[in-house]
């Protein structure tokens, strides 16, 4: 079986190989271009999902997967003219299409103020219209519903039965009983306000905004960025750090430099997080080695995101002399979360 996705994140990634899944991404050609600006770079290709569709054939396919906004690509949003689409073909071939929606409100405030015929429509409004293009919600709601814990899957209809109940049956066994999959009532209480709270503009507008104060501060000392995106900032380590190839780990070697010189906790996005193949054990290509600083909302001042800007300025004038790292731990699913590593000696 094969899985397709704009771009799949780690952990849904991990998840679909676990159980037996190959995986395949399709995004826009623009997507992993850090020179490249665009509304929408989290698009699916609509042309290669066909292509796809029809190489590996429907029956093979068990599912499409929706990401928005698109973290892999750089927290890029998705428009609903190409979420339509995907969803129009997935019908046309019988294929369910299951939304990874955990920053479904920041999606649809892009959609709002880049997507012609939605300026006039709420961030709920816009969120409505976006989740009919699915069958299946998946949401880890520790994104944009801004809880500690905690998450939703939802299903459009009846046709989905079978599916429903055995991942009611697998909630039981993994994590608690369905009505609140391991959560304490109070955990409950705020998840449903803050899927409220998430839509709220002014929240949405203040965070993107300060995506883009720290994507600018960075470019402007000559740190080359994915443009801004809903929930992060995402840094091009491969052009960053270009003497250090993308077997021995740039955007890691990277999150290190960082964290040994300012403290500051990020994350690589690139060939440490797409892992291999699991039936080759080969490492799976990457098209980008990318570094994420993930913002949390209503949290950080400008004066974090200056120290943020001057932490990247000391390193990048001294960043040619650090060396790519290798394993010497290495999980065999979601590896990035528990590897172990030693710097390159030769």
């Amino acid at each position: 079986m094969t899985v397709i996705s704009n771009f799949f994140f780690d952990t849904t990634q991990g998840h679909s190989q676990w159980n037996g899944c190959r995986i395949v991404n399709v995004p826009v050609e623009s997507a992993f271009d850090t020179s490249v600006k665009a509304d929408f770079k989290g698009n699916f290709d609509i042309d290669l999902l066909q292509q796809t569709i029809e190489q590996i054939g429907p029956r093979h396919i068990p599912y499409i997967v929706s990401t928005i906004t698109c973290n892999s690509a750089g927290g890029q949003p998705v428009s609903i003219e190409n979420l339509k689409q995907v969803y129009e073909l997935a019908q046309l071939y019988e294929i369910p299409v299951v939304m990874d929606c955990a920053r479904f409100a920041e999606n649809a405030y892009f959609v709002k103020q880049r997507e012609p015929g939605y300026s006039h429509l709420t961030i709920e409004e816009i969120t409505h219209i976006t989740f009919q293009y699915a069958d299946i919600l998946s949401m880890s709601a520790k994104k944009d519903a801004m809880v500690p814990i905690g998450g939703l899957l939802a299903f459009k209809d009846r046709s989905l039965d079978d599916v429903y109940h055995e991942c009611r049956t697998l909630c039981v066994l993994q994590e608690g009983f369905p009505t609140y999959g391991g959560l304490e009532g109070g955990a409950m209480e705020r998840l449903a306000v803050g899927l409220y709270e998430a839509m709220r503009e002014e929240w949405l507008a203040s965070r993107i905004q300060q995506i883009q104060y720290l994507v600018d501060g960075l470019e402007n000392i000559g740190v080359q960025c994915q443009q801004a995106g809903g929930h992060a900032v995402f840094i091009d380590a491969g052009k960053m750090l270009s003497h250090i190839p993308q077997s021995e780990f740039p955007g890691h070697v990277l999150a290190c430099e960082l964290y040994r010189v300012a403290g500051i906790r990020s994350a690589e996005i690139g060939s440490l997080l797409i892992g291999r193949d699991p039936e080759t054990g080969l490492q799976l290509p990457s098209p980008a080695e990318l570094l994420r600083l993930a913002i949390p909302r209503a949290t950080y001042t400008s004066a974090h995101l200056d120290y943020v800007i001057h932490a990247f300025e000391m390193v990048l004038n001294d960043c040619s002399r650090l060396k790519g790292m290798t394993f010497t731990y290495e999980p065999p699913v979601l590896r990035h979360f528990n590897a172990q590593f030693t710097e390159v000696t030769t």
